[in-house]
């Protein structure tokens, strides 16, 4: 099962506990900052995190490669 990482915007800041509820679909929260969040979780998985009440937008982030000399 392939890793994603992802984007989302909560209704509220991200707190503990909503890192935690977040965690109950199989993700795991990278970094959040007010109702910003960034986390990764299995490609299988993808459907539960946008169920979550306080959810209001996911999209898969983006890689970016160094810039070349």
């Amino acid at each position: 099962v392939e890793t994603l990482a992802v984007l989302g915007r909560c209704s509220e800041p991200v707190t503990d506990d909503l890192s935690r509820r977040i965690a109950t679909t199989g993700a795991q929260v990278q970094s959040a900052t007010g109702d910003i969040f960034a986390a990764r979780l299995p490609s299988d998985r993808i459907v539960a995190l946008p169920k979550l009440d306080f959810v209001q937008r996911l999209e898969l982030s983006q890689t970016s490669e160094p810039l070349s000399p």
